[in-house]
C-alpha cells in the first residue's frame, strides 16, 4: 500500500463550484464539508493529476494509449491496459487509486472550531467556517459576438481567499499495488500542477502543491524517490 501526502498553498482565491445558489444573493457556493468548511474535492484533484501524469507519461516511459485510435478505451481492442489506465481506472477497469478531499490544515481547523465555540456557548449561530476565507465576486455576463455586457445577466460566484493551505493525501490499498515507479509520476503530476478549479482566465485557482511524504507499507520512501528523479531512472 502506498501514501502520498501533500500541501496545497494557494496563491489566488479558488472557485471549486458546486452550481448551487444561496438565498438570492449567490449564484454559485464553493464545495464544502459538513462542518461548512471548504475543500478541494478528491474527485477535481484526481482529473487534474491524471490529466498532467498522462502529459508526463511518455517522456518517463510510461505506456498510454492513443485517445484517437482507441476512442472507446483503453481496452477497446483486447490488448494489454497502458499504464494510465491501470493506475487511474478506464470503463473496463477499476483504477488503483483513492483521492481523498483536500481539507484546510489541521491549525486553521482549530481556529474555526474554538471560534464557533465560543458562539455556540453565547447560543449564537456558528459561523467562522462558513466566513473563514469567503471571497464573492460579482460578474456581468458578456455578450461574445457584440462583446458587451448583457442586460439582466449579473451574477455572483464565491470562492475561497489566499492565502490558504490544504492538506490531502493519495492512497492505494494492498489488493491494488502501485510500485515506487507509479508514485514517481504521480509525484511528478502533483508537483507541475499550478492551476485548480475554474476562472482561470480571471485569474482564480493559482496554487503550489508540495508533496510532503511517500509512505509504502507505512515506510517513508520520500528520499528514496528523489534518488530516483534525480538519477533519470524512472524509465
Amino acid at each position: 500500500m502506498i501514501e502520498i501526502r501533500y500541501t496545497i498553498k494557494l496563491l489566488s482565491p479558488l472557485r471549486i463550484g458546486t452550481g448551487i445558489g444561496k438565498a438570492a444573493y449567490l449564484d454559485n457556493t464553493i464545495v464544502r464539508d459538513n462542518f461548512g468548511q471548504p475543500i478541494i474535492p478528491g474527485s477535481s484533484l484526481k482529473g487534474k493529476v491524471r490529466a498532467t501524469a498522462t502529459r508526463l507519461a511518455e517522456p518517463l516511459g510510461f505506456r498510454v494509449h492513443s485517445q484517437s485510435e482507441k476512442p472507446n478505451g483503453c481496452l477497446s481492442d483486447g490488448m494489454t491496459i497502458c499504464d494510465i489506465c491501470r493506475i487511474f481506472g478506464a470503463a473496463q477497469v477499476p483504477g488503483n487509486l483513492y483521492f481523498e478531499n483536500a481539507v484546510v490544515s489541521a491549525d486553521i481547523q482549530k481556529v474555526i472550531f474554538q471560534l464557533d465555540r465560543e458562539r455556540r456557548d453565547h447560543q449564537l449561530t456558528p459561523r467562522a467556517a462558513l466566513s473563514f476565507g469567503q471571497n464573492i465576486r460579482t460578474n456581468v455576463a458578456i455578450d461574445r459576438r457584440t462583446h458587451t455586457s448583457l442586460a439582466d445577466h449579473l451574477f455572483s460566484t464565491e470562492s475561497v481567499g489566499s492565502p490558504v493551505i490544504f492538506n490531502g493525501s493519495i492512497r492505494s490499498e494492498k489488493s491494488m499495488p502501485v510500485s515506487l515507479r507509479d508514485a514517481a509520476l504521480l509525484v511528478s503530476a502533483l508537483q507541475f500542477i499550478d492551476h485548480l478549479g475554474g476562472g482561470r482566465g480571471r485569474g482564480l485557482g493559482r496554487c503550489e502543491i508540495r508533496v510532503d511524504d511517500l509512505l509504502m507499507d507505512g515506510a517513508s520512501k520520500l528520499d528514496q524517490l528523489a534518488v530516483l528523479l534525480e538519477s533519470g531512472e524512472v524509465k
